[in-house]
């Protein structure tokens, strides 16, 4: 039996690179926002913070998009509006304004 769970490789990879890319981000913009000599630290330091947060999303994108099989895979869970149950969508759209 062939499940599409099985197509999923690199496990590790993918949670070390998940780990230790954002944190370097993150450290990065932890020492620039300290910086007394450049222009805009703040900035840069938030640029850093955003790229350490979309660090695993391309990550995984890279894992996913060299398989075609998982390419549809996540296009079917993307697009596909009737899998999930009313009371998860209705707390992905009410958690943020809620809290």
């Amino acid at each position: 039996m062939n499940t599409i769970i099985q197509d999923y490789k690199h496990s590790v990879t993918f949670y070390v690179l998940a780990t230790l890319i954002p944190w370097s981000f993150w450290a990065a913009a932890a020492y620039v926002s300290h910086r007394t000599d450049l222009q805009y630290p703040g900035e840069v330091a938030s640029l850093l913070a955003v790229a350490g947060l979309l660090a695993p999303t391309l990550i995984a994108f890279r894992f996913i998009t060299q398989n075609p099989r998982l390419m549809r895979d996540l296009q079917q869970r993307m697009l596909n509006l009737r899998a999930g149950k009313p009371v998860y969508w209705a707390l992905t759209l009410l958690i943020m304004p809620v809290s």
